[in-house]
């Protein structure tokens, strides 16, 4: 495969030699020229670049709103994570001292049910009363049987 590829590299350098001839071309000598005034700075330059002036001042008015409003928003960010840094830490230096300063043995106590006043009684619920008030309107003025 490297063979082949090589050989047709050749081939194409020969091909591209053979086909572009050189004798007729004309070279310049651009050291000798005169080069005092650029293409970019003459006299209608000014007013291109006043032209361009406002689009890009624009343009960075707007990136460095941008970037100041970025700036805010990470500041703002950073105290957050700071503050819950500081509230994290605490609470993990509190737990660490409240548990060398617990007593080992742990009292724990039930009541007994006999020294606790009796539980209040709720009420009962109301009686039902009729599945319609009795204002209602009806086509029958017959009493209304459960």
């Amino acid at each position: 495969m490297c063979n082949k590829l090589t050989i047709l590299t050749l081939t194409y350098v020969v091909i591209f030699v053979s086909v572009v001839q050189c004798d007729n071309v004309e070279t310049k000598d651009f050291l000798s020229q005169d080069i005092s005034v650029g293409r970019t700075f003459g006299h209608n330059a000014l007013k291109r670049l006043s032209f361009i002036f406002l689009p890009v001042m624009f343009t960075l008015g707007v990136i460095s709103t941008l970037l100041m409003a970025l700036a805010v928003i990470s500041v703002k960010n950073l105290a957050i994570g700071v503050m819950l840094l500081i509230v994290a830490v605490s609470q993990a230096v509190s737990r660490l001292f409240l548990s060398a300063a617990a007593p080992q043995s742990l009292v724990h106590l039930h009541p007994r049910a006999e020294l606790l006043p009796a539980p209040a009684i709720p009420a009962p619920w109301p009686a039902p009363g009729p599945l319609l008030s009795p204002w209602a309107r009806s086509d029958n003025d017959a009493p209304i049987a459960d």
